[in-house]
């Protein structure tokens, strides 16, 4: 079946002129600024208009009807989440209470809401771990060590904050385009005991962004996930592995669950921006260009090389003003090289791992 052809504003216009030729000879300037060719560019510009406004909408409604006949669906927001760790200045002389709901701030403005109860003991100056979770969803809530040291609400006895490991598994709405990417992997996958059929098994799974698939032996699949972070909690490991065994494992098959190893990308770059750019200025469109970076490495599957051409590319897209950058770190990319990612590791990186000359 041939697919849907619309017709522009100059093909309409041509169409409505030929018929009034073919059929009156009482119209026949067509010259601009007629009264009989402005009356067809009116008309020929509502047309246009209505061609594309339904196209969209048609278009939009059957991608929904197909997804909907195999129940699946687009992947929504996700808030990131970690620990925190709370301090104070001298040995507490009674327990200091850590509400739920304590706010904390980034570096960047970004606020975080503790999940649990926290406590200092009496006699301690540290928490230990107390769970947060952004209260923004999205990618805007990770951070790297140390980002996450402002306290929004005092709290009596505590001096300072810190998040000593990472902040992540933040996840945007899925786009468009990886929600198609996800359905053809869906589709691959439908013969479920498949390596793509356990890849996309795997990521049905809530919190799963990404996951390798490898035949280990006769008979054995060794599957890597990651929840964004590179370190997933084995709570999440576990509920894969649940799922994979009752889901997506043949008969006489042993499927094997891993966290990700992470494998921290560390970059150090000189950019050069079109311009004479300075400042903010230039601390904006460097914060643009380190985000591109980011949102590319942070994208990929475990056991995904980071291939410096992509990277590249995703840097130039991000702002007009980007022109070139040269590299000091990590090695491979002094010399325009790929980053070879093994199957079991995950490739990550944060803005404290990104420094921009």
């Amino acid at each position: 079946m041939a697919g849907a052809v619309l017709k522009t504003f100059d093909e309409i216009f041509q169409d409505e002129k030929d018929f009034f030729l073919a059929n009156t000879s009482l119209a026949n300037d067509f010259n601009k600024g007629s009264v009989v060719r402005t009356t067809l560019e009116a008309v020929a510009t509502v047309i246009e208009d209505f061609f594309f406004r339904n196209f969209r909408i048609f278009r939009g409604e059957l991608t929904a009807q197909i997804f909907d006949s195999f129940d699946f669906a687009k992947q929504g927001s996700l808030p990131a989440v970690g620990n925190v760790e709370f301090t104070t200045p001298a040995p507490a002389t009674a327990n200091i209470d850590i509400p739920q709901g304590t706010l904390l701030t980034s570096a960047q403005g970004i606020q975080y809401a503790t999940t649990t109860a926290g406590i200092i003991l009496i006699g301690n100056t540290t928490s230990g771990n107390v769970p947060v979770q952004a209260v923004l969803e999205g990618i805007v809530g990770n951070a790297a060590i140390g980002e996450v040291n402002g306290l929004i609400q005092n709290v009596p006895g505590i001096s300072s904050v810190t998040n000593n490991a990472a902040i992540a598994g933040g996840q945007d709405e899925e786009s468009d385009q990886d929600v198609k990417a996800r359905f053809i992997l869906f589709i691959q996958g439908l013969a479920r005991t498949t390596p793509a059929g356990i890849k996309s098994g795997a990521k049905e799974i809530e919190g799963v962004v990404s996951a390798s698939v490898e035949e280990t032996g006769d008979c054995e699949v060794t599957v890597f996930i990651d929840d964004g972070s590179g370190t997933p909690p084995q709570s999440l490991v576990d509920e894969v592995q649940v799922h994979l065994d009752a889901n997506n494992k043949a008969a006489g098959v042993t499927i094997f669950v891993f966290a990700s190893t992470l494998l921290t990308i560390v970059i150090d770059t000189t950019m050069t921006f079109e311009g004479f750019i300075t400042g903010q200025d230039l601390i904006d469109e460097q914060t643009i260009v380190r985000n591109a970076m980011i949102n590319y490495i942070n994208g990929l599957d475990a056991g995904e090389n980071v291939i410096f051409f992509d990277l590249i590319v995703n840097m130039k897209a991000s702002t007009q003003n980007f022109i070139t950058a040269t590299f000091a770190a990590p090695t491979e990319f002094i010399t325009c090289q790929d980053i070879e990612v093994s199957s079991g590791q995950v490739a990550r990186t944060s803005s404290g791992d990104i420094t921009i000359n």
